[in-house]
């Protein structure tokens, strides 16, 4: 379940998962992300995903929370670097 209390923004950004599916960003927070995609994930399943904010590209690891067939993924990220959650954390602040 998303937590209200944490900021999400769209952010339309293109998104690889494992390093070779091309997919789309819909939404960013702190905590995780909504890919839109084709391709279907088992929840549960830890992805790599790899995005660009603030024109650099960060890489995290994922574990998909829900999966919609056909229309994309709701992901938690964990063991996020301190760099990157600096990085997302002034890309919302600026949105």
């Amino acid at each position: 379940m998303k937590d209200p209390r944490k900021k999400r923004v769209l952010i339309e950004e293109d998104v690889l998962i494992n390093r070779t599916i091309r997919a789309e960003g819909l939404d960013l927070s702190e905590d995780g992300m909504y890919i839109y995609t084709q391709t279907y994930f088992l929840p549960d399943s830890i992805i790599n995903v790899s995005f660009n904010i603030g024109g650099e590209l960060v890489e995290v690891s994922a574990k998909i929370q829900h999966a919609q067939p056909g229309v994309g993924l709701g992901v938690k990220f964990f063991e996020l670097p301190k760099d990157t959650l600096r990085k997302i954390r002034e890309y919302l602040s600026t949105r």
